[in-house]
């Protein structure tokens, strides 16, 4: 997390991540993908949990990023740092 990625025009990013709990704990959980200050998918379920995402193909010149926030219980969450992503001309 927290990098740059630059693809072809038309390309369709591809977004993969699974949550688990250290010692594999069984704890219930809200991830939430967000692309560009939106969120654009949600699951939710015990851990592990397994997101897969794919976007439209890109126009040309497009800029946006994506993160991930994981919620669970008493407060607890993780706000990734964001991946930014540029299509070519």
């Amino acid at each position: 997390m927290g990098d740059r990625l630059t693809l072809r025009a038309g390309d369709r990013p591809e977004v993969q991540a699974v949550v688990e709990t250290v010692g594999g704990r069984p704890l219930s959980t809200e991830v939430h993908l967000i692309r560009s200050g939106k969120v654009v998918h949600s699951i939710q379920g015990d851990t592990p949990i397994t997101l897969h995402w794919t976007e439209p193909p890109l126009p040309p010149g497009s800029k946006l990023y994506y993160r991930l926030d994981v919620r669970g219980p008493g407060g607890n969450q993780i706000l990734s740092n964001p991946i930014f992503v540029t299509a070519g001309q």
